[in-house]
């Protein structure tokens, strides 16, 4: 409630900057990246070991980016590389595309039942279209589930 309050100003200076008067996706766009963002912050605090390393990381995370965001850029792909391998970047890239079609759907899904239920809309379709979304449901599952042993994530404090 009093980090709210202390938003205030910077809301204000952002609605009159977007002119969301006249773009209300507009500032709807940047309410939710800064919304993701806060949430994405506070998880480097709630997943690392100590505060000290939560700390490095908040440092080192923006740091990274600038020098990524300037690499591109200019255009100085050798740079690029180095910062991708050095921080273990590689692994990420390589599963980008999963992630990004796994967004697009949910955001494709999030749309159709905009109006109306998705499993009202399921159900109106035909039974073969319908046995397909199920099944291709249950194959994603199967194939991008993680099934391993996991500690309770609550469980590190």
């Amino acid at each position: 409630m009093m980090s709210s309050k202390f938003f205030i100003p910077i809301r204000s200076y952002i609605y009159r900057l977007s002119n969301a008067k006249h773009h209300p996706n507009l500032l709807s766009i940047l309410q939710q990246s800064l919304t993701f963002s806060l949430v994405c912050f506070a998880w480097i605090f709630f997943r690392a070991n100590t505060v000290s390393d939560a700390l490095y990381i908040a440092q080192t995370v923006p740091k990274t980016l600038a020098q990524l965001t300037y690499s591109v850029i200019t255009l100085n792909s050798d740079a690029v590389a180095a910062i991708v391998k050095g921080q273990g970047l590689m692994a990420l890239i390589r599963k980008l595309p999963i992630i990004v079609s796994g967004i697009l759907i949910m955001e494709g899904v999030y749309y159709w039942g905009r109006n109306e239920s998705v499993r009202d809309r399921l159900s109106k379709l035909s039974l073969p279209i319908r046995w397909a979304c199920y099944y291709f449901l249950i194959i994603s599952i199967f194939l991008f589930g993680h099934f391993g042993k996991m500690e309770f994530i609550y469980f590190q404090f």
